[in-house]
Protein backbone atom coordinates (compact mmCIF):
# COMPACT_ATOMS: atom_id res chain seq x y z
CA UNK A 1 0.00 0.00 0.00
CA UNK A 2 1.50 3.33 -1.02
CA UNK A 3 -0.93 5.54 0.92
CA UNK A 4 -0.43 5.77 4.66
CA UNK A 5 -0.31 8.16 7.59
CA UNK A 6 2.88 9.22 9.32
CA UNK A 7 1.65 9.91 12.85
CA UNK A 8 4.31 8.51 15.18
CA UNK A 9 5.13 11.81 16.96
CA UNK A 10 1.50 12.20 18.15
CA UNK A 11 1.12 8.59 19.20
CA UNK A 12 -2.06 7.88 17.21
CA UNK A 13 -0.25 5.20 15.16
CA UNK A 14 -1.93 6.02 11.87
CA UNK A 15 -5.50 5.61 12.96
CA UNK A 16 -7.90 6.46 10.11
CA UNK A 17 -9.74 8.76 12.51
CA UNK A 18 -6.74 10.98 13.27
CA UNK A 19 -6.42 14.41 11.61
CA UNK A 20 -2.96 13.87 10.18
CA UNK A 21 -2.63 14.06 6.38
CA UNK A 22 -2.29 11.04 4.13
CA UNK A 23 1.12 10.43 2.53
CA UNK A 24 2.36 8.60 -0.54
CA UNK A 25 5.27 6.32 0.24
CA UNK A 26 6.63 4.52 -2.84
CA UNK A 27 9.91 2.75 -3.58
CA UNK A 28 10.82 2.82 -7.26
CA UNK A 29 14.18 1.86 -8.81
CA UNK A 30 15.99 2.08 -5.50
CA UNK A 31 14.60 5.51 -4.65
CA UNK A 32 12.03 6.32 -2.02
CA UNK A 33 9.32 8.83 -2.94
CA UNK A 34 7.42 10.43 -0.05
CA UNK A 35 4.91 13.23 -0.48
CA UNK A 36 1.72 14.43 1.13
CA UNK A 37 -1.33 13.46 -0.89
CA UNK A 38 -2.82 16.96 -0.47
CA UNK A 39 0.35 18.61 -1.81
CA UNK A 40 0.38 16.35 -4.85
CA UNK A 41 -3.35 16.90 -5.49
CA UNK A 42 -3.04 20.68 -5.10
CA UNK A 43 -0.26 20.80 -7.70
CA UNK A 44 -2.64 19.06 -10.10
CA UNK A 45 -5.61 21.34 -9.54
CA UNK A 46 -7.61 19.65 -6.78
CA UNK A 47 -10.25 21.96 -5.34
CA UNK A 48 -10.50 20.37 -1.89
CA UNK A 49 -8.34 18.40 0.51
CA UNK A 50 -8.12 14.62 0.39
CA UNK A 51 -9.74 13.37 3.59
CA UNK A 52 -10.22 9.65 3.00
CA UNK A 53 -7.77 6.90 2.26
CA UNK A 54 -10.11 5.55 -0.41
CA UNK A 55 -10.00 8.83 -2.37
CA UNK A 56 -6.24 8.93 -2.03
CA UNK A 57 -5.87 5.36 -3.30
CA UNK A 58 -8.42 5.48 -6.11
CA UNK A 59 -7.85 8.95 -7.49
CA UNK A 60 -4.37 10.19 -6.68
CA UNK A 61 -2.20 7.10 -6.14
CA UNK A 62 -2.37 5.92 -9.79
CA UNK A 63 -1.38 9.41 -10.95
CA UNK A 64 1.48 9.59 -8.45
CA UNK A 65 2.87 6.20 -9.41
CA UNK A 66 2.32 6.94 -13.10
CA UNK A 67 4.43 10.08 -12.92
CA UNK A 68 7.24 8.25 -11.12
CA UNK A 69 7.17 5.44 -13.70
CA UNK A 70 7.23 8.00 -16.53
CA UNK A 71 10.39 9.49 -15.05
CA UNK A 72 8.83 12.76 -13.90
CA UNK A 73 9.32 14.23 -10.45
CA UNK A 74 5.88 14.24 -8.77
CA UNK A 75 6.90 17.17 -6.56
CA UNK A 76 6.98 19.47 -9.59
CA UNK A 77 3.70 20.73 -11.04
CA UNK A 78 3.07 19.54 -14.60
CA UNK A 79 3.43 22.17 -17.31
CA UNK A 80 0.12 22.71 -19.12
CA UNK A 81 0.08 22.36 -22.89
CA UNK A 82 0.58 25.66 -24.63
CA UNK A 83 -1.99 26.90 -27.14
CA UNK A 84 0.32 26.40 -30.11
CA UNK A 85 0.80 22.70 -29.45
CA UNK A 86 -2.90 21.92 -29.64
CA UNK A 87 -3.36 23.41 -33.12
CA UNK A 88 -3.69 21.10 -36.07
CA UNK A 89 -3.34 21.67 -39.80
CA UNK A 90 -7.10 21.31 -40.24
CA UNK A 91 -7.64 24.15 -37.75
CA UNK A 92 -5.32 26.41 -39.74
CA UNK A 93 -7.08 25.53 -43.01
CA UNK A 94 -10.44 26.27 -41.43
CA UNK A 95 -9.24 29.61 -40.04
CA UNK A 96 -7.73 30.63 -43.38
CA UNK A 97 -10.90 29.73 -45.26
CA UNK A 98 -13.05 31.67 -42.76
CA UNK A 99 -10.83 34.73 -43.16
CA UNK A 100 -11.06 34.49 -46.95
CA UNK A 101 -14.85 34.39 -46.67
CA UNK A 102 -14.85 37.35 -44.27
CA UNK A 103 -12.65 39.32 -46.70
CA UNK A 104 -15.26 38.90 -49.41
CA UNK A 105 -13.76 36.08 -51.48
CA UNK A 106 -16.58 34.11 -53.09
CA UNK A 107 -17.25 30.61 -51.89
CA UNK A 108 -16.44 28.98 -55.25
CA UNK A 109 -12.91 30.35 -55.06
CA UNK A 110 -12.59 29.08 -51.49
CA UNK A 111 -13.86 25.70 -52.69
CA UNK A 112 -11.06 25.59 -55.28
CA UNK A 113 -8.44 26.67 -52.73
CA UNK A 114 -9.52 23.96 -50.28
CA UNK A 115 -9.77 21.35 -53.03
CA UNK A 116 -13.34 20.33 -52.26
CA UNK A 117 -15.27 18.51 -54.96
CA UNK A 118 -18.68 19.65 -53.73
CA UNK A 119 -19.81 23.08 -52.56
CA UNK A 120 -21.68 21.40 -49.69
CA UNK A 121 -18.36 20.16 -48.30
CA UNK A 122 -17.04 23.73 -48.29
CA UNK A 123 -20.28 24.89 -46.73
CA UNK A 124 -19.86 22.41 -43.85
CA UNK A 125 -16.18 23.34 -43.48
CA UNK A 126 -17.03 27.04 -43.13
CA UNK A 127 -20.18 26.50 -41.02
CA UNK A 128 -22.29 28.40 -43.56
CA UNK A 129 -26.07 28.18 -43.52
CA UNK A 130 -28.04 27.53 -46.69
CA UNK A 131 -29.18 31.18 -46.72
CA UNK A 132 -25.59 32.46 -46.56
CA UNK A 133 -24.62 30.05 -49.32
CA UNK A 134 -27.49 31.28 -51.51
CA UNK A 135 -26.45 34.92 -50.97
CA UNK A 136 -22.80 34.29 -51.82
CA UNK A 137 -23.68 32.17 -54.86
CA UNK A 138 -26.04 34.88 -56.18
CA UNK A 139 -23.02 37.14 -56.69
CA UNK A 140 -21.14 34.35 -58.49
CA UNK A 141 -24.11 33.60 -60.74
CA UNK A 142 -24.55 37.30 -61.54
CA UNK A 143 -20.88 37.67 -62.53
CA UNK A 144 -21.08 34.58 -64.74
CA UNK A 145 -24.21 35.93 -66.43
CA UNK A 146 -22.48 39.25 -67.09
CA UNK A 147 -19.41 37.49 -68.51
CA UNK A 148 -21.62 35.34 -70.71
CA UNK A 149 -23.44 38.43 -72.02
CA UNK A 150 -20.16 40.25 -72.60
CA UNK A 151 -18.77 37.23 -74.46
CA UNK A 152 -21.80 37.06 -76.72
CA UNK A 153 -21.57 40.75 -77.58
CA UNK A 154 -17.89 40.55 -78.54
CA UNK A 155 -18.36 37.59 -80.91
CA UNK A 156 -18.82 38.49 -84.56
CA UNK A 157 -22.06 37.22 -86.04
CA UNK A 158 -21.77 34.56 -88.66
CA UNK A 159 -22.25 36.23 -92.01
CA UNK A 160 -21.23 35.62 -95.59
CA UNK A 161 -18.80 38.58 -95.55
CA UNK A 162 -16.26 36.71 -93.46
CA UNK A 163 -16.11 33.64 -95.68
CA UNK A 164 -12.70 33.28 -97.26
CA UNK A 165 -12.01 31.84 -100.70
CA UNK A 166 -15.33 32.39 -102.40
Amino acid sequence: MAVRKICKPKGCRGSPRCDHPWWFDVMCQGRRWRMRVNDFAALRGAKELVTSKQAAERVWEPKFVGEIMAGRDPRIAPVPDSVGESLKVADLRHEGACRLLADGVDIRTIQLVLGHADIKQTQRHLNITDEELRKSMTGVWERRRQLRLAGQQSRPEASGDLAVGQ
